[in-house]
């Protein structure tokens, strides 16, 4: 059985955690989430959940977590006001979710290219800056010729 908590967690971004976990009872359920030292004074949601309910939620995360990507590489270290703007601005733009998606698929397919051509001193800035025009070569020989530059 899978299990759904949601609490309080003042540290997180939006104020509180969730976690799916599995569990062979709802007691085992609260045992592990004991030993997790999750008092259940914070427990704003607790709940047996469906594999199609676990399947959606996973999948909420991921969309968080291309979008989060995405405004990051794409918009670099801005304040948390602008990121906010930025990530209301593209929940009600599909075509931006969109580019994200490609972007991210993209991005996963260079790193170990790029590393293998990287030397051992590049900052993480630096490697971004890289990835971001690879991903958005529009040729083949314009990737060629970027990962060539990397030195």
């Amino acid at each position: 059985m899978f299990y759904y908590i949601k609490y309080d967690c003042p540290q997180a971004y939006n104020g509180y955690s969730e976690w799916v976990f599995e569990a062979a009872s709802e007691e085992e359920a609260k045992t592990i989430l004991k030993d997790e030292m999750v008092d259940e004074d914070t427990w704003l949601e607790f709940r047996e959940m469906s594999i199609e309910e676990c399947i959606a939620h996973k999948e909420k995360e991921i969309h968080e977590a291309i979008k989060w990507e995405y405004i990051y590489r794409r918009y670099g270290n801005c304040t948390i006001k602008e990121f906010s703007k930025i990530e209301k601005q593209s929940e009600n733009d599909p075509e931006t979710y969109y580019r994200a998606l490609v972007d991210y698929d993209r991005a996963r397919s260079f790193p170990k290219r790029l590393l293998r051509q990287a030397p051992d001193t590049i900052t993480m800035a630096e490697y971004n800056t890289i990835l971001n025009k690879l991903v958005d070569a529009k040729t083949e020989e314009e990737f060629n010729t970027i990962l060539r530059s990397v030195k």
